[in-house]
């Protein structure tokens, strides 16, 4: 459960997390189920044709922040994570801000 409500994240959308083996992103699912439960910022960006992808942020005491987007449309989920360096989350920062931490 996320702050905004559940989230439902098919099965059929995680084998993008481990086919490219020299990022080895399933290392990270931990920091983005942490991310999607407990987020520090959640940002709503409206795309032009008319669907919106919500950018869960969460920041942590170490060399990366966590990056999580949910892109809902036609009831499909299709998500993306990506651990990113402190100084480069703000251009993820756009939209409106839903959620907010403190």
């Amino acid at each position: 459960m996320t702050p905004i409500g559940a989230i439902r994240i098919p099965r059929a959308s995680l084998p993008h997390i481990v086919e490219k083996r020299a990022d080895s992103r399933e290392r990270y699912v931990r920091h983005a189920i942490d991310t999607l439960t407990g987020p520090f910022e959640i940002w709503s960006v409206a795309y032009t044709n008319g669907c919106f992808r919500w950018v869960f942020i969460n920041v942590y005491e170490a060399k990366n922040d966590m990056i999580v987007v949910v892109d809902i449309q036609n009831g499909n989920v299709l998500w993306n994570f990506f651990h990113a360096p402190s100084r480069s989350v703000n251009k993820h920062r756009q939209g409106e801000l839903i959620f907010k931490r403190y």
